[in-house]
This record gives C-alpha cells, structure tokens and sequence, in this order.
C-alpha cells in the first residue's frame, strides 16, 4: 500500500548524524509541518519577481522559510531550539505581516 507523505514524515526517524537530541526533536517537528498539506507557500524563499509582488522586500525585512531553516539545522547553523523557534515563528509571522488575514495564505499561517 501507499503511504501518505504527511504520515512518512511524521514517523520517519530519519535525522541528520550529530545533531543534539533537542535539536533531533526540532527537525522531527520541521519535517512534520513540512509534510502538513497547507505549507506550500512556506516551503521555498518567496520569489518576489516570480509571484509578482515588488513591494515584498520593502515589508518583510527579515524572509525565512521552512527550507532555509531545514538547511541551517543540518548544517548545524541552528544549535538550540530557542533559535529553531525563532525563526519558525518568523516565517509565520512574515506571512501574516504580508498577507491579509482573510487571504489563503494568512489562514494557512495562522493555522501552521
């Protein structure tokens, strides 16, 4: 049978060698809302030219995004889970910062 993406990321105890027990925990969380069916928009950097939306730099100072904070994590740029929080929180609060709170996105980042 076929597995679920979302359920294989959940279980998978597939981490990166040498990472701390609390940052193992962090990338297992990544990971999972990585998986979870509404984190497209927050998966790569945001593409200003590509979305078509110039003013993006000029609001969000700060991008972030879930495959950057992966990257850091196995890079162990990311050593401890007061920083894994911080920038989570980021790319969520980026998202509500650009987007309005009715909009797919705003709901999508509320509820991630």
């Amino acid at each position: 049978p076929v597995v679920p993406q979302t359920t294989y990321l959940r279980h998978s105890s597939l981490t990166p060698r040498g990472l701390s027990r609390e940052m193992n925990l962090c990338y297992k969380c990544l990971r999972h809302i990585m998986g979870h069916k509404w984190s497209g928009p927050f998966l790569q950097p945001v593409d200003p030219v590509a979305l078509n939306i110039p003013d993006y730099p000029d609001v969000v100072k700060e991008p972030m995004d879930l495959s950057t904070i992966q990257r850091r994590i196995e890079t162990q740029m990311i050593t401890t889970k007061e920083e894994f929080a911080v920038l989570m929180r980021l790319v969520f609060s980026n998202a509500c910062l650009y987007n309005k709170p009715e909009s797919d996105v705003g709901i999508m980042a509320r509820t991630l």
